[in-house]
């Protein structure tokens, strides 16, 4: 008889409707990946094989809305902006002594990179 009543008391409580998490218990979430950008980042401005005798200077270039740009000078992490709406983006990074290799990435919200951009090269001449 007591067997009967423990099953008939877990079956009421299991039928009983969910009524969400319980203390103590942890939510999961997460976000599938999509594809990353196909499309890159151009720079505009400054033009290949230019020189400057002051630093910083100014980077502008054309890029899919939305996305985060990064430029990089000879392969270091030079700063990061993100793309405005219309289309562009304007950064001012400090250059090395002589030449500077500039390149752009974009990233998507998951932080996947997309294409690079060509490549400009400049100078630094102070």
């Amino acid at each position: 008889m007591a067997v009967g009543f423990l099953l008939s008391a877990f079956t009421t409580y299991a039928a009983t409707p969910y009524d969400g998490p319980e203390a103590g218990s942890i939510g999961v979430t997460g976000t599938m990946p999509g594809k990353p950008p196909t499309v890159g980042a151009v720079i505009t401005s400054p033009i290949n094989n230019q020189r400057f005798a002051t630093s910083p200077v100014e980077i502008k270039g054309t890029c899919p809305k939305g996305l985060l740009v990064e430029i990089f000078k000879n392969d270091i992490f030079a700063g990061s902006t993100f793309c405005e709406d219309n289309g562009t983006f304007s950064i001012q990074i400090d250059m090395l002594y002589g030449r500077n290799v500039l390149l752009a990435r974009v990233y998507d919200a998951l932080n996947q990179p997309g294409p690079d951009s060509p490549a400009v090269t400049i100078f630094y001449d102070f």
